[in-house]
């Protein structure tokens, strides 16, 4: 009776929670990232909102997935989405949420044991691409950046923008803004970008979900996706080019899922979260735009294709007069 009472209250507890976060003015967005301006170095902010330092006085809320219409998500590479949301993506369909999923670069790989050439391991990636989406019941578009040289254009944040006036997501998914990879950052910076771009209301608001794939995150938010494990791990499997010939994100993904199950509360069973860093669209346009354009260099690791990628694309969109652009393009002037 008395443990039976104790669910009730757990239950009754998180509704609360639930309805408190989407009714407050910031969502549930309960961490502050205005501090995080007087931090100059990315690497250090990032190895900092990884630990579990801020797990003591402040707890990440679960999201509403039954809230969620529509989902765009955008993944970098061909196996992104499933590494950092699989799970979340397989309940938000099963809750009846209308899935959208864009691959931003083509995956190319060089010298890799799964294709004679670049152009085979393009179309490898592609087809399991299109199997998950398929298992998903999830629209698949593909932005076609290459993977080896991107060269984002002008073009490509007006398609970006084009794309999600016409899915009006409630929520974009996409790697969180600290996530390693150079081409994870582009991907945030040319959002950000289209966001600035078209500031002024010119699409639906949404909030931003940003998903864990190579390092921790600064988790203000999760899915409980232990009904969806078996699911995320048949996902994931689909991947066979990578995890046969790259690195076993299949085993990955399910073990970074299930170490995130330590924002439960504590229980003595097998269970599996996914992790967020979600904000509201016109913050996360902001803290990019400011985090990002502080210094290059060291936001993109001296990746030196992608660094002169997004130089051009900031000049680019400069010249057209996008005011946080431009303040970009000085900041980096005068560095």
């Amino acid at each position: 009776m008395i443990a039976a009472i104790r669910r009730r209250l757990i239950r009754l507890r998180t509704r609360i929670r639930e309805t408190h976060a989407l009714r407050a003015r910031s969502g549930p967005y309960r961490f502050l990232v205005k501090d995080w301006r007087g931090l100059d170095d990315l690497e250090r902010m990032s190895a900092v909102c990884g630990t579990d330092f801020f797990l003591g006085t402040l707890q990440p809320l679960p999201l509403p997935l039954d809230r969620v219409q529509r989902l765009l998500l955008l993944a970098p590479h061909q196996d992104d989405e499933s590494i950092g949301a699989g799970g979340t993506l397989t309940l938000a369909g099963r809750a009846g949420a209308e899935l959208h999923i864009a691959f931003v670069t083509d995956g190319a790989q060089r010298d890799i044991g799964y294709a004679d050439s670049t152009a085979e391991s393009i179309a490898v990636r592609d087809r399991e691409a299109a199997a998950v989406c398929k298992r998903l019941g999830a629209t698949r578009y593909n932005l076609g950046l290459s993977n080896l040289t991107p060269r984002p254009t002008i073009q490509d944040l007006d398609a970006l923008i084009d794309l999600i006036s016409r899915t009006a997501p409630d929520v974009v998914l996409l790697p969180w803004v600290l996530d390693r990879p150079a081409k994870h950052r582009l991907v945030n910076h040319m959002l950000a970008l289209a966001l600035d771009r078209r500031a002024g209301g010119q699409t639906k608001d949404f909030e931003i979900w940003g998903y864990q794939v190579h390092n921790a995150l600064f988790a203000n938010s999760f899915v409980d996706i232990t009904s969806a494990a078996d699911d995320k791990r048949a996902l994931l499997a689909l991947y066979r080019s990578q995890n046969e010939h790259c690195q076993r994100w299949d085993h990955l993904g399910m073990a970074s899922s299930a170490w995130a199950s330590r924002l439960l509360a504590d229980a003595p069973t097998a269970r599996y979260v996914e992790p967020f860093f979600t904000l509201p669209r016109d913050t996360y346009t902001e803290l990019v735009l400011d985090l990002y354009s502080r210094d290059l260099e060291r936001t993109y690791h001296g990746h030196v294709p992608v660094l002169e990628a997004i130089r051009r694309l900031i000049d680019e969109a400069s010249a057209q007069g996008t005011h946080r652009a431009q303040e970009a393009s000085r900041h980096e002037t005068r560095a």
